[in-house]
């Protein structure tokens, strides 16, 4: 049987302004791109 490994989308500060360019809910549609479990994340500087 395969290991499952859940995948980890790292979010940039270009991409986190999204939301308010476009009114896009990032978090739906990375959801429906990726399909399977997985978790978002940024790094310390983007914050």
């Amino acid at each position: 049987m395969p290991i499952k490994i859940m995948k980890i989308i790292i979010l940039d500060t270009n991409f986190l302004t999204i939301p308010f360019q476009f009114g896009l809910d990032i978090f739906k549609e990375i959801d429906e791109l990726i399909g399977e479990e997985h978790e978002t994340a940024t790094i310390d500087q983007v914050v």
